[in-house]
């Protein structure tokens, strides 16, 4: 990697950046029942998924005998993340409710937030 681009490896990292948070905070945002399950699953999911493509992509094996065609990951990992966000939220035992009032409360007004501990 020595030769390669500087521009091109930041693209990359934005690319494994990208599938492990974008799903996780457009979901946050505008799906209310998205829990804690399905965040870390995404995350997991994307930032696997990422990987593992980059690891068989043209950028690190040979054009001629890679695996995966695309040289960006992201096109694949980022819907990918949403899909285990989603699959896992969906699918979880353990279902959070009735605390979202709650914490958009506390959030926007300061109600219930625990005070400043010394260090």
């Amino acid at each position: 990697m020595q030769k390669v681009n500087i521009a091109y490896l930041v693209s990359l990292t934005f690319s494994v950046a990208a599938s492990a948070n974008l799903p996780v905070i457009v979901l946050t945002l505008y799906w209310k029942n998205f829990n804690t399950r399905g965040a870390v699953w995404g995350m997991v999911g994307g930032l696997v998924s990422t990987i593992g493509l980059l690891l068989i992509s043209p950028n690190v094996m040979d054009k001629s005998s890679a695996i995966f065609p695309l040289s960006n990951t992201a096109l694949v990992s980022v819907p990918l993340g949403f899909l285990f966000a989603y699959l896992e939220t969906k699918f979880s035992a353990k279902k959070e409710e009735g605390n979202l009032a709650e914490i958009l409360v506390s959030a926007n007004t300061g109600i219930n937030a625990s005070k400043a501990s010394v260090h």
